[in-house]
């Protein structure tokens, strides 16, 4: 059918004819072949395979020599970076731990100030105040317990820590830091005292709990006892001002000497990074002069 339709109408004895044109076909054909650029021949194309191969494996041989003679100086440069992220996360969770200081001291300042005021008044308003600051210390106390058992539950830890006051962007460094370095003496010391510090907070519930019983019972509490109310209370007062002082002192202490800690780590390794490139420059620069020469007396 390709060669009927290609066909040529010729004149024979005063009529047209078609006759099929299969030659013609073939003819048009061949022409347009020879006149398309030619295939690339199977060689070729192994050819430039070849040469493709070589020349990533040449990129491979090249890439490989360079890093035999870079690798050290990358290895530092990596051990110096992991420090120095290191010492900026260390730094970061003793701020936050020194941050977490505020609102423990703060709360049983003012709980101890608030319940004076109910012991001398007895007003509920006073006692909620009462309860709500003194909750700041008492949930911070309760996370840190938490947090030194075996197995602890993250989340019940971080809610503890929260309603204590501290930051949630703080709570993965503190955790970190007592979790793992509270054995270590400048993280032990400044805990210590902040347990200390919490023992009176027993003593202050106690004292509490019984004022609360006393105002809720008939008769009103007479002049005399409201005085021994409030002079146990100023008691409690005086004898946690020097715990406070004492973990504020541990705890800054701790952060300058851990900052000193980590300054000196990173300067000897810096130096060290200096020495060793000095040394491995020298190396090379002798093996080079060695290769040359040796080329020269050829």
């Amino acid at each position: 059918w390709a060669c009927i339709g290609y066909g040529r109408l010729e004149r024979a004895g005063g009529h047209f004819r078609s006759r099929p044109g299969c030659r013609y076909l073939f003819r048009d054909m061949v022409g347009t072949l020879e006149r398309s650029p030619p295939f690339p021949s199977l060689t070729a194309v192994r050819d430039g395979m070849k040469s493709e191969a070589l020349s990533i494996r040449e990129m491979r041989r090249r890439i490989g020599a360079a890093l035999r003679v870079v690798w050290p100086f990358l290895l530092m440069v990596f051990v110096q970076a992991a420090l120095a992220c290191l010492s900026i996360y260390v730094l970061s969770a003793v701020r936050a731990l020194t941050a977490g200081e505020v609102p423990w001291v703060i709360g049983q300042k003012d709980a101890l100030y608030h319940l004076d005021r109910y012991a001398a008044y007895g007003r509920e308003a006073d006692l909620a105040a009462y309860r709500r600051n003194l909750r700041l210390p008492l949930a911070v106390r309760e996370a840190r317990q938490a947090l030194y058992a075996a197995q602890p539950d993250v989340e019940y830890v971080r809610r503890r820590y929260l309603e204590g006051g501290n930051y949630p962007a703080d709570f993965a460094g503190i955790y970190w830091l007592l979790r793992h370095f509270r054995h270590f003496g400048m993280v032990r010391e400044p805990v210590r005292q902040w347990e200390i510090g919490e023992h009176y907070l027993d003593e202050v519930q106690a004292l509490a709990g019984e004022i609360v019983d006393r105002r809720h019972r008939a008769p009103p509490p007479d002049t005399a006892t409201i005085e021994a109310w409030r002079a146990r209370i100023g008691a409690l007062n005086e004898a946690m001002l020097p715990g406070i002082h004492a973990f504020r002192e541990a705890l800054g202490q701790s952060a300058r000497r851990i900052v000193d800690v980590l300054f000196l780590s990173n300067l000897l390794l810096v130096a060290g990074i200096v020495v060793f490139a000095i040394r491995r420059t020298d190396h090379l620069l002798r093996r080079q002069a060695w290769v040359e020469g040796e080329l020269a007396g050829e």
